[in-house]
């Protein structure tokens, strides 16, 4: 379900089809987009893979956030220099272990290696004011950092620093223009303005939207798990409107705009409750229940709207 909202429902996605010139233009774009989509992901979650594989057999750091291990006190560093040392022994052990294909004692070393991880980082937690224990997004820039040569890392640097730029730039640009074409030129667009500084206004706007987004992502585990609770909370909704007004034609606009409105709201509680324990479920049905309840609501709407205009 994240999946059909990201590429059928997403701006950045649905853009490309709609600025193509004309409708086999505009399936050739969907077509290229799924074909290269699914290389493209599984190369990404590939390179996981093999820097997990990478670990096995290079010792990687206890913490990999050297920037926090840094700022504890003299007298904890000479604590953690202790289990860095115990850590290196395990690991070498393990790492015995799994060439000489004896998997059980190499599981028991691993589990030895993440008790020695969580006492470390309760070290740390204890001596450090604003500890952030998460370490999983430095993982892969330690392993650039430490392994990769010197002008490789300026050039990889440069790609990821260039494509968050074109990213970025181009999420906030739609945002502007769909907020001034959905919003303001419905609502005010009567009124005397220029164009420019309004939708300039609007980048500005959603530019400091997503400086507060980035400085909320060390609450979660990882950018990506963040990227996609976000979507989830909006994702499903969409969808349930997009499929209703493309397959279900007997529905009209107010039942779906109400289904939606209800369908957001049910996503955000589901969240507010999960958040707070009191429920458990994965962010991830957030896009089931938002496309459901869409689906659902809309032809309840529908079938009681109807019921009152035969009544009349």
């Amino acid at each position: 379900f994240l999946s059909l909202s990201y590429l059928g429902t997403d701006q950045s996605q649905v853009q490309r089809y709609l600025g193509a010139g004309e409708e086999r233009t505009s399936k050739l774009g969907l077509l290229f987009n799924g074909v290269f989509k699914v290389p493209m992901q599984f190369s990404i979650l590939s390179i996981g893979v093999l820097l997990f594989v990478f670990y096995q057999f290079i010792q990687p750091p206890v913490f990999f956030n050297t920037t926090e291990t840094a700022r504890a006190p003299i007298e904890v560093q000479q604590e953690l220099s202790k289990i860095d040392a115990s850590f290196a022994e395990v690991f070498q052990n393990k790492k015995t272990a799994l060439f000489a294909a004896n998997w059980n004692e190499a599981r028991s070393l691993a589990t030895e290696q993440e008790e020695l991880r969580s006492e470390y980082m309760s070290i740390l937690e204890a001596a450090i004011p604003n500890f952030q224990s998460k370490d999983m997004d430095y993982v892969f820039v330690t392993f650039i950092l430490n392994f990769l040569p010197k002008g490789l890392i300026g050039l990889l640097l440069a790609v990821i620093i260039s494509a968050a730029m074109s990213s970025t730039a181009g999420e906030v640009s739609a945002l502007a223009t769909t907020t001034y074409v959905d919003y303001f030129r419905v609502f005010w667009g009567s009124k005397p303005h220029n164009e420019k500084r309004v939708i300039r206004g609007f980048t500005a706007v959603w530019g400091i939207a997503a400086i507060f987004v980035a400085l909320a992502a060390p609450l979660y585990e990882n950018l990506i798990q963040l990227v996609n609770v976000l979507g989830s909370l909006f994702y499903g909704t969409i969808l349930g409107i997009f499929l209703v007004g493309l397959f279900v034609k007997s529905i009209g606009a107010k039942p779906i705009f109400l289904a939606g409105l209800s369908a957001q709201a049910t996503v955000l509680t589901c969240h507010y409750l999960n958040s707070t324990e009191v429920i458990s479920i994965g962010y991830l049905w957030y896009n089931v229940i938002g496309s459901l309840t869409v689906l659902l609501l809309s032809f309840t709407i529908q079938q009681w709207m109807n019921r009152d205009v035969v009544g009349d």
